[in-house]
């Protein structure tokens, strides 16, 4: 179900191996995006590690980074499908999940449909507006469990769902989607497949890390397709009917409290 990597702005990164790692359980393509001088890069389309991490070793490591290697739920396995997307030209994202209210086309993601459909109507001004309180509130609501890694030209990031991955205490502000960069895996020919520390994946006959995926169930979002407009009113009223609940608390504890 994808992995991505944050490098936050404090220059953080990961070895050669823990990206190839991660890649190996990932590797439907891969891309990377950085802020440098008041400016969004995005290079994506890399169909094996070494072109992508000969690409990604070019990138002054002081640049704030975000790295996406995909595992495929739908949509065809092009470039056009690979993270992350640009939502305008000062905003990039990846995404780690699986949005079940845009179903993926035979020629695109649920990822790229949400973003045509939902982020880039809704940050068609300001990009800043996304980093405000309410804004990113209605984004986690609606998003569930998934998890979205965004980066602005000047390097200021906002990850949805945070507390789903795991940050790197070692590193300081760096963050993982999932921690597949931390053990490699071994696979023998025509046998059961395992990780290095011996825990059972799944049975597969193959040589060929590229053919292998753990058998882990994805978690899945499920909220109904609708309108731009719609989904936007929607949540901004359930909002609403929160601050207005938590006002009402508060004036109730100051009534008791008299």
């Amino acid at each position: 179900m994808c992995w991505i990597f944050s490098s936050g702005k404090e220059g953080a990164d990961v070895s050669k191996e823990q990206f190839n790692n991660a890649y190996c359980k990932n590797n439907d393509g891969a891309g990377f995006m950085y802020a440098k001088d008041g400016e969004l890069f995005v290079e994506k389309g890399f169909f094996n590690f070494e072109s992508f991490y000969e690409a990604y070793s070019e990138i002054d490591k002081k640049y704030p980074r975000v790295v996406h290697f995909r595992a495929s739920t739908g949509g065809g396995k092009t470039s056009i499908n690979c993270h992350p997307f640009l939502v305008n030209e000062s905003l990039g994202f990846a995404h780690n999940g699986t949005f079940m209210g845009f179903l993926s086309t035979a020629d695109h993601s649920d990822t790229y449909r949400f973003n045509e459909e939902i982020l880039k109507p809704l940050c068609s001004g300001n990009h800043k507006e996304l980093y405000k309180g309410h804004i990113k509130w209605m984004l986690e609501e609606s998003v569930g469990s998934n998890k979205l890694v965004f980066l602005d030209k000047d390097g200021e990031s906002l990850i949805l769902n945070a507390n789903l991955g795991e940050w790197d205490k070692t590193k300081n502000g760096a963050w993982y989607s999932g921690v597949g960069h931390t053990y490699a895996t071994v696979i023998y020919p025509n046998t059961t497949i395992y990780s290095k520390n011996n825990g059972l994946w799944n049975e597969k006959s193959s040589a060929s890390p590229s053919s292998y995926r753990p058998s882990i169930e994805s978690s899945l979002v499920k909220f109904e397709v609708e309108t731009y407009d719609a989904w936007i009113n929607r949540h901004y009223q359930i909002y609403i009917d929160l601050v207005k609940k938590e006002s009402q608390q508060e004036q109730l504890a100051l009534t008791n409290g008299d």
